[in-house]
Order: C-alpha cells, then sequence, then structure tokens
C-alpha cells in the first residue's frame, strides 16, 4: 500500500532525529516511543537560543520525513544545578 510504512523503516527513521541536531550542548535520548531532547549552558539567553535552534532542526527533521510533533505532549523543563560551598 502507497504511503505506508513498516515498523523496521520506522525504528530507522526515528533512530536518525540524533543526527537531526547539530550542537556540542544537546544530547538526544530515545526510549520506546519517547524522545528526549536535553540542553545545557549556564546562561539562560543562550539556553533559549539553543532551545529555539534546537526545535527549528527538529521541524525540519520532522517535515522531511513526513512527521509531526504532538504538541500535546511536548514539554520542557528547567533545573538548575546548585552547588554548595564548603565552609
Amino acid at each position: 500500500m502507497p504511503g505506508c510504512i513498516g515498523p523496521t523503516s520506522i525504528f530507522n527513521i526515528i533512530n536518525d532525529i540524533q543526527y537531526a541536531i547539530y550542537s556540542n550542548y544537546t544530547k538526544v535520548k530515545l526510549f520506546a516511543d519517547d524522545t528526549n531532547l536535553f540542553l545545557h549552558n549556564r546562561d539562560p539567553t543562550q539556553l533559549f537560543h539553543l532551545a529555539n535552534t534546537c526545535m527549528a532542526q527538529l521541524y525540519e527533521w520532522f517535515t522531511v520525513n513526513r512527521l509531526s510533533l504532538n504538541l500535546d505532549k511536548t514539554c520542557y523543563s528547567i533545573k538548575n544545578k546548585v552547588t554548595r560551598r564548603s565552609t
């Protein structure tokens, strides 16, 4: 049937997503049908710019592969590593 892809094809496409992001400050983690994108930068302004750049790269990857991102299942969180000073 034209337009249908099998499970092997979809796994090959999904595993390719890690190459869609071009940055040393990002890591793509895949688990089952979940994809996680981890970004890190000490400067919040640069982190915001990095996140937007990565989302643009992901959008292009989804478009090329004729896939879509489910925005209802898309979220983000910001975490700050707190370091304690020895006294």
